[in-house]
């Protein structure tokens, strides 16, 4: 049996036997942020957006199946065993790039996207384009033929949004677990003095140290997507509120004069398209100026993590130092 690892630091994925020995590694990139083992499939997320999906060969299976059912439910469980040569095979066979936060089953441009789970100023404008574009998209009849088509046609900046939103909610996440960490040390300090409390506090200062090294890590990937954004943001000019006006006129329309009006309206501003690329323009320039006033606060806090976590480690090296 074996099993497989996502080595962050290192960009590597890794396979192990039940022994402990190293079989295979592959290095990528850039960070290899999760790994996935189903039968003979091998699925990675890389730190850029990607996902490889590799074909393991020489994979034998043994699969117990135990179902239950009655009229409303069917669950099943199963057990299965991965049997391989010494030396294991891997087979790319596909690659996705991710380009929002959307299902995993969703590899191809989704027709809804899923907002972020964590709001803020940053990631605010985002949320707003999301839930308009989702209402766009699961529109009916004639509308969709008039707003759908320019909508998709520009998602590829809806997808730029979505990029750092997923990044910011990374950040988050990075850095609720080093304060957690933080807590239970400090908690820790009140204990009794023995092996095992020193080791733990020990052990949190290393995890809280990794914590931070993602967090700068994934800051740095932020300000990659923002100079994206300033680089390949639509060049078009137009009264933000008016384009949305004219957006929402169709979407709420009840008669053909109201949607014969708001097209008009779009006309004059110079098309659909350049309307739904205002808008786009908005929430991206909202985005990268909510984000310098982030970075200030980002990069203060890391310092002071980095500062923090240095003193720690030093007060878990008192115990035992001679």
């Amino acid at each position: 049996m074996y099993i497989a690892v996502a080595d962050v630091k290192n960009h590597k994925l890794k396979i192990y036997d039940i022994n402990g020995d190293l079989v295979l590694e592959k290095k990528y990139n850039t960070e290899v942020w999760s790994v996935a083992w189903w039968m003979d499939r091998i699925a990675i997320g890389l730190g850029d957006g990607r996902i490889y999906v590799y074909k393991v060969e020489g994979y034998s299976p043994m699969v117990q199946v135990r179902i239950t059912a009655s009229p409303q439910t069917l669950t099943y469980t199963t057990t299965s065993y991965v049997t391989l040569t010494k030396t294991v095979t891997l087979t790319q066979t596909k690659t996705v790039y991710i380009t929002s936060v959307i299902t995993s089953a969703a590899c191809t441009t989704p027709e809804t996207i899923n907002e972020g789970n964590i709001t803020s100023p940053l990631t605010s404008p985002f949320s707003e384009l999301t839930k308009l574009y989702n209402e766009v998209s699961k529109s009916s009849g004639y509308k969709v033929t008039i707003l759908k088509g320019p909508f998709q046609s520009n998602i590829a900046y809806l997808a730029t949004l979505a990029q750092l939103n997923d990044l910011y909610n990374r950040f988050i996440t990075f850095e609720r677990e080093l304060k957690a960490s933080i807590a239970e040390f400090n908690e820790l300090l009140t204990k009794e003095p023995n092996f095992s409390n020193v080791y733990k506090m020990m052990n949190l200062v290393q995890k809280a140290k990794v914590n931070l090294s993602m967090m700068n890590s994934t800051f740095n990937q932020m300000g990659q997507i923002i100079e994206k954004m300033k680089r390949e943001m639509p060049s078009v000019s137009c009264n933000v509120n008016k384009a949305k006006e004219v957006v929402n006129g169709i979407l709420k329309a009840s008669k053909i004069i109201d949607i014969i009006k708001y097209r008009e309206e779009a006309r004059k501003m110079g098309g659909l398209d350049k309307v739904v690329k205002c808008l786009f323009r908005d929430a991206m320039e909202k985005t990268i100026k909510q984000f310098e006033e982030f970075s200030k606060r980002a990069e203060k806090e890391m310092m002071e993590y980095k500062e923090k976590l240095k003193k720690y480690e030093e007060l878990v090296n008192l115990p035992s130092a001679r």
